[in-house]
């Protein structure tokens, strides 16, 4: 537990080396695509990485990846502003869908109030290795891969590199 003045939250021990919040309405594509052109990993591990943004989980990663159809091995040097722009909308959507379903239980994950979470029967990529994609018209099969000994999911119709 650490106690800060509000003014001073930034300069926290805690949170000196997290990155912003990918809900923050301040944040901007331009901004993010700025950070990323300096990085040759994948995008998928860019998005992992707190240091770059705070907020995006291992699942809210895959998910969000497949919305905006980047593949997750992408080098996040090599997106485009576009690109960007489209991968932070799919990010806030993502995570706000998820709060909204109150969570994603894929094992022993409960709300405050002890309630499952929703969000698990709505992943469209995440856990589903080997399942149909999705996406309307698509004909992909969900494939996983390993990035940063964490496991990644995507559709390789939908996201090609």
């Amino acid at each position: 537990l650490e106690v800060v003045p509000a003014a001073g939250i930034w300069n926290s021990a805690t949170l000196r080396n997290v990155g912003r919040d990918a809900l923050d309405n301040g944040l901007t594509a331009q901004q993010l695509h700025e950070m990323a052109r300096r990085h040759r990993v994948s995008i998928k591990q860019f998005l992992m990485d707190q240091r770059h943004l705070a907020g995006v989980g291992n699942i809210y990663a895959s998910e969000a990846l497949h919305r905006c159809r980047i593949h997750p091995a992408r080098p996040a040097c090599e997106l485009t502003l576009r690109q960007m722009d489209a991968l932070l909308a799919a990010i806030r959507a993502t995570l706000r869908a998820s709060i909204k379903a109150q969570g994603t239980t894929i094992s022993d994950y409960v709300t405050g109030q002890g309630v499952p979470g929703g969000f698990q029967k709505r992943l469209r990529v995440y856990g589903r290795a080997g399942q149909r994609c999705r996406t309307k018209g698509c004909s992909g099969v969900i494939r996983r891969m390993v990035q940063g000994q964490r496991s990644t999911f995507y559709c390789p119709e939908c996201q090609q590199r």
